[in-house]
């Protein structure tokens, strides 16, 4: 979609290879870019599995390095397939805001109703500032019928019970991966450090 649209986002998400591509060494990679396109300042990639796959309770993990430049917004997130948001139901495994890169928030979304399993968002620091771009971590969830635990590299992050009327427990979920710049949360972006690159190594769902 065109930029603005998300959280006053500034990036055109396209289908070129440029934004979205496989780098030969079995990942695939989800690139910012400042190169004009078609009118546009910034392009970068976003992939969904909405239409094509979707589950309802199991175990996701996706091990990422998250981009280092300032401005980015990374997320690695499930979404409900029906309703509106937050009424459909969000997991946000990752959503890393763009001026300091050594933490992430993890976040299940699903309204103010009781039982609703809503968690707001709960922040992780890593140990090591450069951490995050540096390596691979496995950034995961266990979602059960009755509640939800969120880890990376097997620690927990945080956790959430939820009623049988929670959007988490009735309605199936889709995969999204997306690298956002500037707006709401990645705010001011550094024009030197593109191209902003998040790199995933795999996603895995299981179920139970």
């Amino acid at each position: 979609w065109d930029p603005g649209q998300v959280n006053r986002e500034l990036q055109k998400y396209t289908s070129r290879l440029q934004n979205v591509f496989l780098d030969g060494s079995g990942h695939l990679v989800l690139r910012g870019l400042n190169t004009p396109y078609a009118g546009n300042t910034y392009t970068s990639g976003r992939i969904e599995s909405n239409g094509y796959f979707s589950f309802k309770f199991g175990r996701v993990e996706v091990s990422a390095k998250l981009p280092a430049g300032i401005g980015s917004f990374p997320g690695i997130i499930a979404m409900g397939t029906t309703g509106t948001w937050p009424q459909c139901g969000e997991l946000a495994l990752v959503e890393q805001y763009g001026q300091d890169k050594s933490w992430f928030y993890a976040s299940a979304n699903a309204g103010t109703a009781i039982g609703s399993g809503s968690t707001g968002n709960v922040k992780y620091t890593f140990p090591n500032a450069t951490t995050a771009s540096s390596d691979f971590h496995v950034y995961s969830l266990d979602w059960t019928s009755d509640h939800i635990v969120f880890q990376v590299d097997g620690i927990e992050i945080t956790r959430t019970t939820f009623a049988t009327s929670s959007p988490f427990y009735t309605i199936p979920e889709y995969l999204v991966l997306d690298l956002a710049l500037g707006g709401n949360m990645g705010g001011t972006i550094d024009s030197s450090a593109f191209p902003m690159d998040m790199v995933v190594d795999y996603v895995r769902v299981y179920s139970f």
